[in-house]
Protein backbone atom coordinates (compact mmCIF):
# COMPACT_ATOMS: atom_id res chain seq x y z
CA UNK A 1 0.00 0.00 0.00
CA UNK A 2 2.85 2.32 0.60
CA UNK A 3 4.70 1.80 -2.46
CA UNK A 4 1.21 2.78 -4.44
CA UNK A 5 0.92 6.14 -2.64
CA UNK A 6 4.46 6.67 -3.83
CA UNK A 7 4.08 5.51 -6.52
CA UNK A 8 1.03 8.13 -6.65
CA UNK A 9 2.84 11.17 -5.35
CA UNK A 10 5.60 10.69 -7.54
CA UNK A 11 3.24 10.36 -10.77
CA UNK A 12 1.45 13.34 -9.51
CA UNK A 13 4.97 15.63 -9.05
CA UNK A 14 5.51 14.58 -12.65
CA UNK A 15 2.12 15.83 -14.13
CA UNK A 16 2.51 18.95 -12.38
CA UNK A 17 6.42 19.50 -13.59
CA UNK A 18 4.67 18.22 -17.35
CA UNK A 19 2.39 21.26 -16.82
CA UNK A 20 4.12 23.75 -15.52
CA UNK A 21 6.31 23.73 -18.15
CA UNK A 22 3.81 22.79 -20.76
CA UNK A 23 2.41 26.40 -20.01
CA UNK A 24 5.19 28.10 -19.51
CA UNK A 25 6.49 27.35 -23.02
CA UNK A 26 2.99 28.56 -24.04
CA UNK A 27 2.44 31.54 -21.83
CA UNK A 28 6.06 33.06 -23.19
CA UNK A 29 5.40 31.51 -27.32
CA UNK A 30 1.76 32.04 -27.09
CA UNK A 31 1.69 28.50 -28.70
CA UNK A 32 0.23 25.44 -27.11
CA UNK A 33 3.49 22.58 -27.16
CA UNK A 34 3.22 20.02 -29.47
CA UNK A 35 5.47 16.74 -30.52
CA UNK A 36 7.31 18.52 -33.91
CA UNK A 37 10.67 19.76 -33.37
CA UNK A 38 11.85 22.10 -36.06
CA UNK A 39 15.87 22.05 -37.23
CA UNK A 40 17.11 25.01 -36.62
CA UNK A 41 20.57 23.84 -34.99
CA UNK A 42 21.94 20.45 -33.20
CA UNK A 43 22.03 22.35 -29.82
CA UNK A 44 18.08 23.88 -30.40
CA UNK A 45 16.98 20.62 -31.72
CA UNK A 46 18.56 18.54 -28.82
CA UNK A 47 16.94 21.62 -26.62
CA UNK A 48 13.50 21.03 -27.72
CA UNK A 49 13.67 17.41 -27.52
CA UNK A 50 14.87 17.46 -24.23
CA UNK A 51 11.83 20.18 -23.41
CA UNK A 52 9.47 17.82 -24.91
CA UNK A 53 10.38 14.80 -22.98
CA UNK A 54 9.97 16.44 -19.60
CA UNK A 55 6.71 18.05 -20.37
CA UNK A 56 5.31 15.05 -22.64
CA UNK A 57 2.59 13.64 -20.31
CA UNK A 58 0.90 16.67 -20.44
CA UNK A 59 1.25 17.40 -24.76
CA UNK A 60 0.04 13.55 -24.70
CA UNK A 61 -2.67 14.19 -22.42
CA UNK A 62 -3.96 17.75 -24.18
CA UNK A 63 -3.84 16.06 -27.36
CA UNK A 64 -6.05 13.15 -26.10
CA UNK A 65 -8.29 15.57 -24.72
CA UNK A 66 -9.09 17.46 -27.80
CA UNK A 67 -9.34 14.39 -29.64
CA UNK A 68 -12.08 12.99 -27.10
CA UNK A 69 -14.14 16.35 -27.56
CA UNK A 70 -13.01 17.50 -31.10
CA UNK A 71 -12.80 14.66 -33.37
CA UNK A 72 -14.72 12.31 -31.15
CA UNK A 73 -12.57 9.68 -30.62
CA UNK A 74 -13.35 6.15 -28.85
CA UNK A 75 -12.78 6.51 -25.19
CA UNK A 76 -10.51 3.59 -25.33
CA UNK A 77 -7.65 6.06 -26.92
CA UNK A 78 -7.99 8.44 -24.31
CA UNK A 79 -7.50 5.34 -21.44
CA UNK A 80 -4.51 4.23 -23.48
CA UNK A 81 -3.38 7.77 -23.60
CA UNK A 82 -3.76 8.52 -20.29
CA UNK A 83 -1.92 5.26 -18.79
CA UNK A 84 0.98 6.17 -21.19
CA UNK A 85 1.27 9.73 -19.70
CA UNK A 86 0.62 8.03 -16.24
CA UNK A 87 3.88 5.56 -16.89
CA UNK A 88 5.77 8.81 -18.85
CA UNK A 89 5.08 11.11 -16.17
CA UNK A 90 7.03 8.96 -13.38
CA UNK A 91 10.23 11.46 -14.85
CA UNK A 92 8.85 12.59 -11.36
CA UNK A 93 11.11 10.51 -9.71
CA UNK A 94 13.75 12.64 -11.72
CA UNK A 95 12.77 16.06 -10.20
CA UNK A 96 12.24 14.66 -6.68
CA UNK A 97 15.77 13.45 -6.75
CA UNK A 98 17.13 16.36 -8.22
CA UNK A 99 15.36 18.32 -5.27
CA UNK A 100 16.47 16.41 -2.52
CA UNK A 101 20.14 16.41 -3.79
CA UNK A 102 20.05 20.02 -4.15
CA UNK A 103 18.38 20.15 -0.62
CA UNK A 104 21.07 18.14 0.60
CA UNK A 105 23.78 20.53 -1.08
CA UNK A 106 22.29 23.51 0.64
CA UNK A 107 22.85 22.00 4.39
CA UNK A 108 19.31 20.06 4.23
CA UNK A 109 18.80 17.55 7.03
CA UNK A 110 21.79 14.85 5.29
CA UNK A 111 19.73 11.78 6.62
CA UNK A 112 16.52 11.09 8.34
CA UNK A 113 15.96 11.47 11.93
CA UNK A 114 14.12 8.56 13.68
CA UNK A 115 12.57 9.62 17.14
CA UNK A 116 12.70 6.28 18.69
CA UNK A 117 16.62 6.33 18.64
CA UNK A 118 16.57 9.07 20.54
CA UNK A 119 18.91 11.40 18.32
CA UNK A 120 16.59 14.25 17.41
CA UNK A 121 17.16 17.16 20.03
CA UNK A 122 13.56 18.54 20.47
CA UNK A 123 13.06 22.17 23.09
CA UNK A 124 13.59 22.18 26.66
CA UNK A 125 10.74 19.84 28.58
CA UNK A 126 9.21 18.46 25.61
CA UNK A 127 10.79 15.34 25.83
CA UNK A 128 12.86 14.84 23.02
CA UNK A 129 16.26 15.13 24.84
CA UNK A 130 16.43 19.09 24.30
CA UNK A 131 17.28 19.27 28.17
Amino acid sequence: MQFLVIYLYVMAVGFVAAGVLSSFVQLVSGEPMRFTVEPKCILDSLAGVLLRVMAGPAILMRNAWRGQIIQRRPKIWFGVSALIAAVWSLSGALLLDLIVKLWRSLGGKKEPVSCETGSRKGPVGSGLGGG
